[in-house]
């Protein structure tokens, strides 16, 4: 924009310079209005400059704002260059000028000129330039950028009046917009001749023509007479002039202007015809008359009349013109003129010949010659024929504006229409039309660009100018938004509220259809579903209709309702048994959450709710035991509120008293990085002195971390937490108390598992989910518990219906794309453990005095062995005999912890088998060492998992004690007796090597052996000897050594056949191996150890047909056949059953709805794996033969019906589940509906007939007419316009459509309708006044009647083909021509209603007389003096004339219109006399008298 400064006292001038304008900067500048064609520049953020030459309103403005900156301060100048200086080096904007000039310079242009663009660099060369022009806002020409700095442009048109700009680039620099240019370009002018005088011209006098061409710029003109290659050699005036004119002059004359300088030419004006007149004088002397006798006849007449076709004619058009001759025959040759000009080899009686080149007023006349007398004919009256010049079209667009999918109408308008082709030129291609409309159906934004049309004569083939070219643009339908309430999912019986809005226009109408159809299933902008069941599923969308255009919006999306049962499901976590001061989370499951409240019952479902909440959880943080008893929740939303069914109840048990314990409150062990993390202590009380504590990667500490918010002693939390925060956590109290401890870690990676924080008691529900950092949080995952793979789920979830203590074990989960989650440890709480805690402290100091008193006892049984045996008592070392293996340990405290893969906690219990874990606590069973064999019975607790210390020790019957996790040892019995047992080792073995077992009494030896549990320590040969009242001793038994060999128990160990995932329906085989050639029977457990299967006692379990039932636990244990000995047992092999894979059918083609005849193929999927190689077809349950291919195509109506598929590979899974049933059903083919627009159908008026057929727009219709099989028309729109109807067009209509894209399928025959057209109303011209004859110029008035119909209020009015202008009533009076001829007056009405307009009247034909040639008589013939002297002046007819007398020289009007003269008394003096009529004269001199004849006009 021109910068220019504002005046101060300081500056007197800045030079103005053109500066870019930064978009936005309106705090800167005042009101700078942007150029009307800133679209066109191409850089974003930047506008055009505004010259300023042509915004000087805007530059004072600038101008005041600077003054009043100035005064204000100096600085203001400054800060105008800063911002100058910035803005000039604005990323984008160039620096470089481009200056668009054209060539020629001039920006005026006519049609067929061409003219140079020329982009140059101001100040640069344009070498390494590359340029682009731009016009009308697009690029011009449309490849885009050029290295020549110059386009041409031949042969412009009208098309071509815009504005060009262009700029340049050269090494990423872009030059500014040039300034805009405008080419204007006009259509040739057409010159006009005029001519003076007006009427015809007489030998002698003075004609001027002059050739008038607008707008007057500096034209040469050059004249033509007679013929186009006859160019007069007069000066290069507009005028012509002729001094003195002959008939030689007489013909035709036109101009023709030429611009100086430039290769301009206008067009040919219009023809003048100049008719020169002479006076013919015929001398008779007067005493000599001359007459007709009546035997004395004329020559035969000739008439030209214009056979074919009818008019109106252009340049080049043929005409048949025939020549007859009334009287005689025989006429064998005839002569045919154009005005005077003779039209060679023409000399039949019709010759057709074509009209000249230019437009004009054409006469023809013929005459004929025979060889008999008369020889000639007289030549006929000329035939006028009026060639027009070619009409520029007018091309019009309906409707306007133009909306998507509509059909817009492009009509070539040619008036009158008849006798044209057309040419249109659409998006620049041509294409030919018989009709001069171009029809879009469906129309498109890819529609829209120029078209222009222009019209081909059928009778020459020459072509009209090119119409003005029209564009359009195709809008987009209104979008219908469609929203529902409540969010699907809905619920049974409640009531769905769908919306449909549509925001532009109005008058809209609303229509709703559900799923494909198109029948709607409501009306009006808000459909209400009430009492939503299972039949209301499916896709719902809506769309709005209106009178005016556009007359339907576009679709709405679709919106899909899924209607479920309304009843909730209650869950509890961790369990439904807690201890005192737990934490307990009440989930209410619908699988819905759009729009719903909870409501949360305790003890009876009609007491008012304990809670209500937004979410689907209720948290008990710190459970009381009020808290406990049966709950139960629903949901509700709407108003009025629609409530859900009530859940089934829910139990919270509270089993015991735990005095704190951690409260994480976001429930899982497991969070992310950037999580908050908030923990608190829940006592059971008051949580006063009890505080969190924890041992991390920050070391121990006894209050929250430093970058932790600390609420109270006893709760922590932390905005983000990071890695260094995980660690275990405990509540402690000031007196030592702990709380269980829990495990949390903060995890970086992406996939976390959540998991309950406290233990879950056994037979409770458990949901693990594995959660995912980012959206959406639920992700499919595999699960696996220590280490081997559970199950893989979808959702994401792995539901437990009730937990065992096989459960019990390390989770984690894993998604092969996100990641896998750290490990957490899940705990199973025996129901009713939690009060057993106290008992088995007490049993652990029982069992420690116990032991102690053992100890002492064996001490003094040692010293009384050895006084008493001397050197044959065995020397014992007594540390050792005292060392034992009764180690106790405390109850598994053990909580459910987490910790990353490789932090695994080390206490786990040790695994059983490298398949799984035991699931129960084991006998309690006597460690073996090889270094000790005594074993002291005591009470001792046995930790889960230990199998590996103690072999099989059998509970004693007697014993009452039922503590869990202990078992009794079996005591001697109560006979004393003592067995002394020797391990050989192959050698004389001293006495320290001898093992003394011994049992005491209180009466005497009662048997000499004993039993106790093997180890295998054991296995060694074995002597004996005894010993009698402590004196008298037995030798040892060397000689029958006893060999003892003592293995370990074998572990079982279980196989699966097959061995990855087991998918319903197919066969497993698992197999109990026991490496051992022993007799062995086998025992299987699945689920639980509670009870066994009560499978057959063999290795294998065979499942026939696995089903989701099946999956579980499995694991084996082995008997021994005829002794009690047990395996150990094998580890768990988890069952994890895989439904099939789902077939899913699909309609590849056609698309519904189908129709008889048809074929439709149909294609069978299965989304996992790929190799299925064969494909089962079944039809209402019955299999399709011979169809074992993927897609299948079946032929309607026979295989219509139920379809279902499934596949088969070789692989597993061998088959996939059958799909959900297809239905085809075929329908009838439409019937098509015809109408017809408008009903009653008058001559000439346009008909519409309409098909119409459901579905509609997929459909090809062709029109028959009456009986006849043959196709009238056929095309893709459903109308068929009879244009200007005729007696031709009656007759019966039908019509039939055929699918566009399955052609072999047609609808039915629609209903016939008959078309009568009626004759439009005729009109009728009489001759009102004067009665003939007629003569030039005379007056006369015509009527025009209409019998039908009263309303006629516009009239028009014809002279042969020749409109009369300004005549538009029912009665005119008009002058006849200055020509004598016969002329043919028609007249038609048009009113406002239908029929609009009449028929064109039967033609009145009036002639029009050549003036009389007066005859002057004198009575009597021989005058003498002083005689009364009668001159007659005769005039046939002799009405209608006034009569004027020449006397002597002197003009007089004779009085009471009398044709006779008298002269009474004549004498010499009259010796002069004649009378006239209009243009005729008779003299009378010296005794004669002459008749003069004037040629009229």
């Amino acid at each position: 924009m021109p910068l220019q400064k504002r005046s101060t006292d300081v500056y007197a001038t800045i030079t103005p310079l053109y500066m870019p304008l930064q978009k936005g900067a309106t705090d800167i500048y005042e009101t700078l209005k942007s150029s009307n064609d800133s679209q066109e520049d191409e850089e974003e953020g930047y506008e055009d400059v505004i010259p300023s030459d042509t915004r000087a309103e805007e530059t004072e403005s600038i101008r005041n704002w600077t003054a009043h900156s100035m005064e204000l301060s100096p600085v203001g100048l400054l800060l105008v260059l800063i911002l100058c200086s910035y803005s000039g080096h604005t990323a984008g904007q160039g620096t470089s000028k481009a200056v668009l000039v054209l060539d020629p310079d001039q920006t005026q242009f006519y049609r067929g000129e061409s003219v140079t663009l020329r982009c140059s660099i101001e100040g640069q060369d344009t070498s390494g330039w590359k340029f682009l022009w731009r016009r009308d806002g697009r690029n011009y020409p449309q490849q885009g950028w050029s290295d020549k700095n110059e386009y041409t442009t031949q042969l412009l048109d009208v098309s071509h009046s815009v504005e060009y700009i262009c700029h340049g680039v050269k090494d990423k620099e872009y030059s500014e917009w040039s300034k805009r240019v405008k080419l204007q370009v006009s259509a040739l002018p057409t010159p006009t001749v005029t001519i003076e005088p007006e009427s015809s011209v007489y030998v002698g006098e003075r004609v001027t023509l002059k050739c008038e061409i607008q707008p007057e710029s500096d034209w040469t003109y050059k004249w033509f007479k007679g013929s186009i290659s006859y160019h007069l050699s007069q000066p290069d005036t507009s005028t012509l002039s002729i001094t003195a004119a002959a008939k030689s002059d007489e013909s035709r004359y036109w101009c023709q202007g030429e611009m100086r300088g430039r290769a301009v030419s206008s067009l040919m004006s219009g023809h003048v015809y100049i008719f020169v007149k002479e006076l013919k004088a015929t001398r008779q002397p007067i005493r000599k008359e001359y007459f007709f006798s009546p035997g004395d006849k004329a020559l035969p007449t000739a008439t030209v009349t214009v056979e074919s076709p009818e008019g109106p004619y252009y340049p080049g058009d043929e005409v048949t013109l025939r020549c007859d001759i009334a009287e005689h025959t025989g006429w064998n040759w005839y002569y045919w003129r154009r005005g005077n000009d003779n039209i060679p080899k023409q000399n039949k009686q019709s010759i057709t010949i074509a009209h000249p080149d230019q437009a004009g007023q054409y006469q023809y006349t013929c005459e004929g010659s025979r060889q008999n007398r008369p020889k000639t004919s007289q030549r006929s009256t000329p035939v006028s024929v009026s060639v027009r010049a070619f009409p520029v079209p007018t091309l019009t667009v309906q409707p306007s504006p133009v909306f998507t999918g509509e059909t817009v109408t492009l009509t070539c308008g040619i008036q009158p229409s008849s006798g044209w082709t057309y040419q249109w030129n659409i998006l620049g291609s041509i294409k030919p039309s018989e009709t001069n409309t171009y029809t879009i159906n469906r129309a498109t934004v890819s529609d829209q660009g120029e078209y222009w049309c222009y019209g081909v004569r059928e009778r020459s083939r020459k072509s009209t100018y090119y119409s003005s070219t029209v564009q359009f643009t195709v809008n987009a339908l209104p979008l219908a938004t469609l929203t529902v309430e409540p969010q699907s999912p809905v619920f049974t019986r409640e009531n769905v509220t769908l919306k449909c809005v549509i925001e532009s226009l109005s008058g809209w109408t609303y229509k709703w259809y559900k799923e494909s159809s198109r029948t709607p299933v409501s009306e009006g902008n808000t459909f209400t579903i009430r009492g939503a069941a299972e039949s209301h599923k499916g896709q719902y969308w809506c769309q709005g209709e209106r009178r005016d255009r556009p007359t339907s919006s576009k679709p709405s999306k679709r919106t899909t309702i899924v209607v479920k049962a309304p009843k909730p499901k209650l869950t509890l976590s961790p369990g439904h048994q807690l201890l005192t001061g737990d934490s307990v989370t009440l989930r209410c499951e619908l699988g819905v959450s759009s729009g719903l409240v909870f409501y949360w019952y305790r003890h009876t479902q009609t007491s008012d709710p304990v809670a209500q909440t937004v979410g689907n959880s209720y948290s008990i943080s710190s459970d009381k035991v009020s808290d406990g008893g049966q709950y139960w929740c629903r949901a509700g939303r709407g108003d009025p509120v629609f409530y859900t069914q009530y859940s089934d109840t829910a139990e919270i048990k509270l089993i015991g008293v735990s005095l704190a314990s951690v409260i994480i409150h976001s429930n899982w062990t497991q969070i992310f990085t950037s999580e908050p993390l908030s923990l608190s202590c829940g006592v059971q009380g008051n949580s006063t002195g009890w505080r969190l504590r924890w041992f991390t990667g920050r070391g121990g500490e006894s209050k929250c971390p430093t970058d932790w918010r600390s609420e109270t002693g006893s709760s922590c939390s932390i905005s983000s937490a990071s890695p260094s925060d995980s660690g275990v956590y405990w509540c402690q109290s000031e007196s030592g108390e702990r709380s269980n401890p829990v495990n949390i870690t903060v995890h970086k990676g992406d996939v976390i598992l959540e998991t309950p924080v406290h233990p879950v008691t056994e037979g409770d529900p458990l949901t693990l989910r594995c959660r995912y950092r980012y959206q959406p949080s639920n992700i499919s995952a595999d699960f696996y518990k220590d280490g081997t793979l559970l199950q893989t789920s979808t959702t994401g979830e792995m539901a437990i219906p009730a937990v065992s203590k096989s459960h019990e074990g390390l989770y984690k989960c894993s998604n092969p794309e996100r990641g896998v989650s750290p490990e957490s440890w899940v705990t199973v709480r025996v129901s009713g453990s939690g009060s057993s805690m106290l008992v088995v402290g007490v049993s652990v100091v029982i069992g420690l005095l116990i032991a102690f008193a053992l100890v002492i006892s064996l001490v003094m049984l040692y010293s009384y062995k050895v006084k008493n045996l001397g050197s044959g008592t065995v020397k014992r070392n007594l540390d050792q005999q005292l060392q034992t293996t009764n180690q106790s340990s405390e109850p598994d405290q053990r909580t459910n912890q987490s910790s990353d893969p490789d932090q695994r906690n080390q206490n786990q219990s040790q695994s059983a088998g490298s398949e799984g874990t035991q699931s129960e606590y084991m006998q309690l069973q006597k460690r073996c060492t090889d270094d000790y064999d005594t074993l002291t019975p005591l009470y001792m607790p046995l930790q889960k998992g230990a199998t590996d210390v103690y072999e099989t020790i059998k509970s004693s019957k007697n014993s009452p004690d039922d503590e869990e996790g202990y078992d009794d040892v079996d005591l001697p019995d109560t006979s004393e007796h003592l067995l002394i047992l020797r391990s050989y080792s192959g050698h004389a073995a001293p006495w320290e090597e001898m093992v003394d077992i011994i049992t005491h009494k209180k009466a005497g030896v009662t048997r000499m052996n004993t039993h106790y549990s093997l180890c295998m320590s054991h296995s060694d040969d074995y002597i004996c000897q005894g010993l009698k009242d402590n004196r008298e001793v037995s030798k040892w038994s060397e000689r029958e050594r006893v060999k003892l060999q003592v293995s370990a128990l074998p572990t079982a160990r279980v196989t699966v056949e097959p061995e990855s995932s087991v998918y319903v329906g197919e066969k497993v085989t698992l197999k109990c191996e026991i490496q051992s050639e022993s007799d062995w029977t086998y025992t299987w457990f699945k689920g639980s150890s509670s009870g066994h299967l009560s499978q057959p006692d063999t290795s294998t379990l065979t499942i026939t047909a696995a089903a989701k039932s099946d999956e579980s636990h499995y694991w084996c244990q082995g008997e021994m056949r005829g002794r009690a000995v047990s395996s150990l047992m094998s580890g768990h092999v988890y069952l994890a059953v895989k439904d099939l894979p789902i077939a899913t059918v699909t309609v590849e083609s056609p698309q519904p709805p189908f129709y008889p005849g048809e074929k439709v193929t149909l294609r069978c999927d299965i989304a996992e794996n790929r190799d299925w190689d064969q494909y089962y077809w079944s039809k209402d349950g019955k299999q399709i033969p011979d169809q074992n291919r993927k897609t299948i195509t079946i032929s309607l109506s026979n295989d219509a019906g139920q379809h279902t598929c499934k596949g088969q590979r070789g692989d597993r899974p061998r088959n996939s589940q059958r799909s959900t049933p297809v239905s085809i059903s075929v329908t009838a083919l439409p019937t098509p509906t015809l109408s017809v627009q408008p009903e009653t159908v008058f001559t000439g008026e346009d008909v519409t007939l309409k098909c119409e057929i459901e579905p509609d727009g997929v459909w090809k219709y062709k029109w028959y007419k009456d009986g006849d099989r043959d196709v009238l028309s056929q095309g893709d729109t459903n109308t068929f316009t009879i244009r200007g109807a005729a007696e031709s067009h009656k007759g019966q209509y039908w019509c039939q459509g055929e699918r566009r894209d399955r052609p072999t399928s047609s609808s039915h025959t629609s209903n016939k309708i008959t078309i009568d057209v009626k004759a439009l109303p005729t009109a009728t011209v009489t001759v009102e006044s004067p009665e003939g004859p007629y003569y030039p110029g005379d007056e006369v008035t015509l009527r025009c009647d209409i019998a039908e119909y009263t309303d006629w209020n516009w009239y028009y009015w014809y002279r042969g083909n020749d409109n009369i202008p300004n005549q538009n009533s029912q009665s005119i009076t008009i002058a006849h021509p200055d020509q004598a001829g016969q002329y043919q007056f028609t007249c038609e009405g048009s009113r406002e209603n239908r029929p609009k307009t009449s028929q064109h009247s039967t033609p009145v034909s009036v002639s029009v007389r050549a003036f009389p040639v007066p005859t002057l008589t004198v009575k009597p013939s021989n005058v003498f003096t002083g005689e009364t002297v009668t001159l007659t002046c005769a005039i046939k007819p002799s009405s209608g004339w006034t009569y004027q007398w020449n006397i002597l020289g002197s003009i007089r009007t004779s009085e009471s219109n009398s044709n006779t003269l008298t002269i009474n008394r004549a004498r010499a003096a009259f010796s002069y006399t004649d009378c006239r009529a209009p243009e005729s004269c008779v003299h009378w001199r010296d005794g004669h008298s002459e008749v003069c004849e004037r040629v009229s006009q």
